[in-house]
């Protein structure tokens, strides 16, 4: 399967794919996501149009972006699927906000031990 770039992808209007819409954390303290296989796999699905939105300090930030993502890509101007991806546990997940500290994630620790 052929990975989509996102100029490609921002550039697709044909709306002729559903419409995925991925909210990412703004604080990805560790880039668990961004080394996820499952996460990385709804991203590349070839069957969908998928589109992230991340960084964003509050909510209405992200609120603001929905509907014109909506009309501008999705079919009937609507979004097929959301995906909302932030660290959290069953009743608390963060979404919006900001690092007092942006460091990139670690990386991933190298099998052979090098």
């Amino acid at each position: 399967m052929r990975s989509t770039g996102w100029t490609e992808t921002l550039g697709d209007t044909s709306k002729a794919k559903p419409l995925t819409l991925i909210l990412h954390t703004s604080i990805d303290h560790n880039g668990a996501f961004h080394r996820d296989p499952n996460f990385t796999a709804v991203v590349r699905d070839a069957r969908m149009l998928t589109l992230m939105v991340e960084g964003f300090e509050t909510l209405s930030e992200f609120q603001s972006q929905i509907g014109p993502l909506a009309t501008t890509y999705g079919q009937n101007d609507r979004i097929d699927q959301i995906m909302i991806a932030g660290h959290g546990d069953a009743q608390f997940m963060e979404l919006a906000g900001l690092s007092p500290k942006a460091e990139p994630p670690d990386p991933q620790p190298d099998p052979a031990g090098r």
